[in-house]
């Protein structure tokens, strides 16, 4: 959770299956109220893109497309991108 935080703090974006999206929001509202991370100190926002089927991103210099993993024997539920 800590490494999320730091991430989100830092402006990460977080692009992952529409059905997480509730437990990054979770993970990034709860602070360990005895120990403030970068997020207490500054709060920001979570960065959230969803992806669907498939998620295609890109800009002069690069193209990522990210797919959803289904009924894979190793994960029940993942997304790997492809550069």
């Amino acid at each position: 959770m800590a490494g999320l935080r730091q991430g989100v703090a830092e402006g990460l974006t977080v692009i992952a299956r529409r059905a997480y999206e509730g437990l990054f929001r979770e993970m990034a509202t709860h602070a360990a109220p005895d120990y403030p991370d970068d997020l207490a100190k500054s709060p920001k926002p979570l960065q959230f893109v969803p992806v669907n089927e498939k998620l295609h991103l890109s800009d002069d210099a690069m193209t990522l497309d990210v797919y959803w993993v289904r009924n894979n024997i190793h994960m029940a539920d993942a997304v790997f991108a492809t550069v």
